[in-house]
């Protein structure tokens, strides 16, 4: 066993790591912080198939040398071992170590995501807390919930409706210090189902944080659950219940019986083990700090400068902000004193007291004086103000931007003043609402995938744009949504366990703008190509009056057969809503004893009761349209209509029932294309066309999971 030692020099860490099984000879190289992550994959991809390459040299953009690494071939086995000392420690003495191995590609990968996320934070010198999971009893919509959250911005998404608001609101019940006494005080519409609350009904607002080195911050040890986790929880009961009391004598009550509190720790987020626990003071929140932001009709007031605006905020936060504003103060009194000694100064002056006297009289009349003020202190930041600089030498007011420029610029002086402003160890959670109105899918995808960078602050928004949704990390989605019972639930898809890597990567490719609907979907119908995205609805519509918009129900190509990937995503515990894969049987290329694809057979797999179900046809769609004898009447308008009735005769000719089906394919993916021709057949649908079987028992099952009367109501 060998032992080979780099260093990242200006963060004052050491780390060591082994390489089993190498030989003697070795290079050394030079990498950044993610250049070494990215040397490590290629480590991992090379375990037990292949030499490692010896030689590679890189620096930053300064030539400074970050990180030193000596290694040697590897075949067997890869042993990291992380030693770091803290920078922030006061006494310089503080060690911590992590030791990873890795055995095999498989499990390297896993392992190399939780390294990147330490070196990062080790990096940053990131002892942070994050919001990692909330549990919710009771509250207005939410009748038991529980989400898993990410460090980092967190993306929560949903149909309108949902909850999104709701939410949030819960966050600020248990956190926020600037919601008042009262304010924490709940109404009967505020239980969930609106209505008069039972004499031991509860509310239960239970977040939990966790972060590294959680004793570092005596602040929070009334909170702590272990080492690297705590938790506060709001209730709201009878009074009774609160103080520890029996309720079982009390016959007549009302809403004003019942009382908050928030408590801490607690061996789990469960009621029982919670009520008893002894309460904690809004002030004992100290260093947990919750800005919420819920709208931006004053943005433009904000970004100028003025009395506690956004901009001075920001102005002060910066750590320089003293000599900055001692440097501005000695050119302003340079200046204006310069200014007041020019000689119309004082006969303005004279003028104004003159007149005032005339008109109050001597007795009312104050004597003043004009001139230009030269003294700020922090003031002197509401006098600064932004400009538009459309170009080199040319500025505009800011107000000609447009709302969503502003939106962007409001954000980001907010965000920036905040970190400027962060404490060693606070919690800084920013709370926003639906940041994307005003704002097109481009500026949309700048704003979310910037916030990824924040180091000090975890942002929770709310959104129900499909851009958002696709856009910002997959990791960072969680998603509301109601199930079959109607109970509101959360899911957040990349947080699972279930996804092999590959697939995490397939399902973040396949989810853009258009496919990502199914997050904010009642109802999915997948199918394979847009054939039958088109065709699909008007079957519903015309021949069984199902309009699949107005009960929220989604068709989602996936432009392939892999159905697999994505049914996972509805297993039970998961998405539960209903959904059904129409896919093509393709007879002619089954080669198991049970007449199906392997295609078929997995979606299968995963087929949950009365929920989630596959059906496949015989061949292709256009095929199983278009039997012998059947719908001919439909293939002859399409043909008619597109321009190509002289390739509908040939057909005619040329066919019979044994090679019907291959003329058929041959003109409309030929001569037509699939997607022109589907275009068309779902025009020329009416309520006589004749439905492939296994399309109308999934068309049949969707409905009678959704409930949904074809005549037009709900059951």
């Amino acid at each position: 066993m060998r032992w080979y030692t780099f260093r990242l020099a200006e963060h004052y860490f050491w780390y060591t790591f082994s390489l089993a099984y190498a030989p003697v000879d070795f290079e050394e190289i030079v990498f950044d912080t993610d250049s070494f992550i990215n040397y490590l994959r290629s480590l991992i991809r090379g375990l037990n198939t292949r030499k490692i390459s010896k030689r590679r040299s890189l620096e930053n953009e300064n030539g400074d040398k970050k990180i030193e690494v000596s290694y040697g071939d590897n075949r067997e086995q890869l042993e990291l071992i992380f030693i770091f000392k803290n920078k922030f420690s006061k006494t310089k003495k503080f060690w911590s170590q992590k030791v990873i191995k890795i055995e095999s590609a498989n499990n390297g990968f896993d392992k190399l995501k939780k390294l990147k996320s330490d070196l990062h934070k080790i990096k940053h010198g990131a002892d942070k807390m994050y919001i990692s999971n909330i549990k919710i009893e009771n509250f207005r919509n939410f009748n038991d919930i529980e989400i898993s959250f990410n460090e980092g911005y967190q993306t929560i998404i949903g149909e309108n409706n949902i909850g999104k608001s709701n939410l949030l609101f819960a966050i600020r019940l248990v956190l926020d210090k600037n919601l008042s006494y009262k304010a924490r005080y709940l109404k009967e519409k505020d239980f969930h189902g609106f209505k008069k609350p039972d004499i031991d009904d509860h509310v239960l607002i239970s977040i939990e944080f966790e972060g590294d080195n959680l004793a570092r911050n005596p602040h929070f040890h009334c909170f702590k659950t272990s080492e690297n986790k705590m938790r506060i929880t709001y209730i709201y009961a009878h009074e009774n219940i609160i103080n520890g009391e029996s309720v079982d004598e009390i016959d007549e009550y009302n809403i004003d019986d019942f009382k908050w509190k928030i408590v801490s720790g607690g061996v789990s987020n469960q009621f029982e083990d919670l009520i008893n626990l002894s309460k904690v003071h809004l002030g004992d929140l100290e260093g947990i700090n919750i800005f919420y932001l819920n709208d931006f009709r004053n943005i433009y007031s904000d970004l100028r400068g003025k009395n506690q605006s956004l901009l001075s905020d920001y102005c002060i936060s910066r750590k320089e902000s003293d000599n900055e504003l001692s440097e501005v103060n000695n050119i302003l009194e340079e200046s204006t004193s310069e200014l007041n000694q020019l000689d119309f100064i004082p006969e303005m002056n004279d003028d104004i007291n003159d007149r005032n006297k005339e008109i109050a009289g001597n007795y009312f009349s104050p004597n003043v004086s004009m001139g230009f003020a030269s003294d700020f202190d922090d003031d002197i930041w509401n006098e600064l103000e932004l400009f538009y600089k459309p170009e080199e030498d040319k500025t505009v007011p800011i107000k000609v931007l447009g709302l969503g420029q502003k939106n962007l610029l409001y954000l980001t002086l907010f965000i920036a003043a905040l970190e400027n402003k962060k404490e060693k160890g606070d919690i800084n959670i920013v709370l926003v609402e639906e940041p994307e109105a005003h704002l097109h899918p481009q500026l949309q995808k700048v704003l979310f995938s910037n916030l990824s960078d924040l180091t000090s602050t975890q942002v929770l928004m709310t959104s129900h744009s499909t851009h958002i949704a696709s856009d910002c990390k997959f990791k960072n989605i969680s998603l509301l949504y109601k199930n079959m019972n109607d109970n509101v639930k959360a899911y957040s898809p990349f947080l699972e366990t279930d996804f092999e890597r590959n697939e995490k990567k397939l399902l973040k490719r396949y989810l853009d703008a258009t496919r990502s609907e199914l997050f904010f979907s009642s109802g999915v119908i997948f199918v394979e190509g847009v054939s039958e995205q088109f065709i699909i609805p008007a079957l519903c519509e015309e021949v069984y009056g199902l309009n699949l918009e107005e009960y929220n129900i989604s068709v989602i190509p996936i432009y392939g057969r892999h159905f697999y990937t994505f049914l996972k995503i509805f297993k039970d515990n998961h998405l539960e809503i209903p959904a059904v894969v129409i896919i093509d049987g393709d007879k002619k290329e089954v080669e198991k004893e049970d007449g199906k694809t392997t295609f078929v057979s997995k979606a299968e797999s995963l087929e949950v009761d009365d929920r989630v179900a596959v059906f496949s046809g015989e061949e292709t769609l256009e095929k199983d349209l278009f039997p012998y004898g059947k719908n001919s009447d439909y293939l002859e308008e399409c043909f008619k209509n597109l321009g190509h009735s002289i390739s509908y005769d040939n057909l005619m000719e040329a066919s019979n029932e044994d090679n019907w089906e291959e003329e058929v394919i041959k003109r409309v993916d030929g001569t037509i294309k699939k997607g022109r021709f589907a275009q068309q057949l779902a025009i020329e649908i009416d309520e006589d066309f004749n439905i492939p079987s296994y399309i109308g028992d999934a068309i049949g099952f969707m409905i009678e999971a959704k409930g949904i009367d074809i005549n037009g109501s709900s059951e």
